[in-house]
């Protein structure tokens, strides 16, 4: 009988304890995932692609880009909690790929704002011969950076279609209705909006963009899977 109630007491124990990191990691993330929204909203990026990247970055004030490049240390934090849902997701291959995304293309395209930002400037301000370099510069890093960002569209693009089809269909813990709170719905908003009311959309795309839904999904998955695991104690 002692060794029962050593065992079990023992077993509570590390259940409250897996408890207090499960609510730690999860409001550093809701709270990273935010903060990452705000560095988006700063930079205020339209196209990832192409010379319009690096041309978009020549105006904006360096403290910005500061903050912007800064907060890719907040991304690993976002793989933890990435590997958090893999359980209500019912899916451990979903949460990796979740978290290695995170945790090095994410972690690679906001690195990049700084050494833009400072070559773009530099090019905005040079005689003729000099811009003509860092042009042909931007240009080259610009090559090498489009590669990496279909990647990273690639890849979040699967990751958010994978969740809307595991929800939608029933296979994890979530309602079915959670399935709409993905990015998925912002990308299908944005196409429904320029389609039928381009002017709408321009009035709020800045507001909504990608890192909005993201913060959305994280917040409201990881909080519901909290008090999931509560209601079951």
């Amino acid at each position: 009988r002692r060794l029962l109630a050593h065992s079990t007491r023992s077993h509570h124990i590390q259940e409250t304890s897996m408890e207090r990191h499960a609510k730690l990691i999860s409001i550093c993330t809701i709270i990273a995932t935010w903060v990452i929204y705000v560095a988006d909203l700063a930079i205020n990026i339209f196209n990832m692609f192409g010379d319009s990247f690096w041309r978009s970055l020549i105006g904006i004030a360096a403290w910005k880009v500061y903050y912007a490049t800064f907060v890719l240390f907040l991304f690993p934090i976002l793989s933890c909690g990435s590997l958090l849902l893999s359980k209500p997701l019912k899916s451990r291959t979903l949460g990796v790929l979740m978290a290695v995304t995170f945790s090095t293309v994410c972690i690679y395209m906001h690195s990049i704002y700084f050494p833009f930002a400072k070559t773009a400037a530099l090019y905005a301000t040079a005689d003729h011969p000099t811009k003509q370099t860092l042009r042909d510069l931007l240009t080259h890093f610009t090559s090498i950076k489009d590669i990496f960002g279909v990647i990273f569209m690639a890849a979040l693009l699967v990751i958010f279609a994978w969740i809307f089809i595991r929800v939608i269909s029933g296979r994890t813990e979530y309602p079915r209705y959670f399935a709409f709170i993905n990015p998925v719905t912002g990308l299908l908003v944005s196409i429904l909006l320029r389609t039928v009311a381009p002017g709408a959309r321009e009035a709020i795309m800045p507001v909504f963009v990608s890192s909005f839904w993201l913060g959305l999904l994280m917040t409201s998955y990881l909080l519901y899977w909290l008090r999931l695991r509560s209601s079951r104690r």
